[in-house]
This record gives C-alpha cells, structure tokens and sequence, in this order.
C-alpha cells in the first residue's frame, strides 16, 4: 500500500521519501522532504497518523476544509475520504505513521 497513486506529478526537484516497516509490516512510517504536489481525492483502509514539519497545506477530509501548517498532527480513520493542495511557497516537510492490519481500526463509515 503506497500513497504514490494520489500523488499528482510534477515532483519538486528536492522531492525525497523514505519507507520504513516494522513490526512485521504493520506499521509504516514515511517522510516527505520538498513535497509541493496535491494529493488527488482519495481514502485508505488503514488509519493514518500525520505531523507537518515544515510548509502548508489546505487539506478536505469528509467535506470539511482544514489549514495544515508547522506542528500540527493529523489523524484519518480508515475510510475518511480527503485530499491536500500546497498553500504558499514553502514545500512540505512532513511525517506519516500508517497502521495496517490492526483489527481493531476498522474503516469509519
């Protein structure tokens, strides 16, 4: 499960991401440097845990705007529909924790 097909191209040219599992890949954590790209209308089946380092984003989940900057966590139940645009010039710095197969997080509805 990758977040690659909501990704709408150009890339920025400082664009990094990294990947790491554990726990037997249950558990995945991404970081994104130099993200400046919209994240197309999409929802995963898994929850997903955010942090923004750097940059802002105007991000709709469930119909609902939201301004993302510096600090701020995020978190989206298994199910929540949304997506993210860039808001000025600063790209996205920002950190992911996604949990996969936990019975106990099951897709909202």
């Amino acid at each position: 499960m990758t977040h690659a097909p909501h990704i709408q191209q150009p890339r920025h040219p400082r664009h990094r991401e990294t990947v790491r599992r554990a726990l037997g890949g249950t558990i995945e954590f991404r970081h994104f440097t130099g993200f400046d790209q919209l994240f197309a209308p999409h929802a995963h089946d898994y929850p997903v845990i955010g942090l923004v380092r750097e940059g802002h984003r105007i991000m709709e989940c469930n119909r609902t705007r939201y301004r993302l900057g510096p600090g701020q966590l995020l978190a989206l139940n298994a199910g929540d529909a949304h997506r993210c645009v860039q808001e000025g010039a600063t790209p996205l710095v920002y950190d992911s924790l996604a949990l996969f197969d936990f019975h106990d997080c099951r897709p909202h509805r």
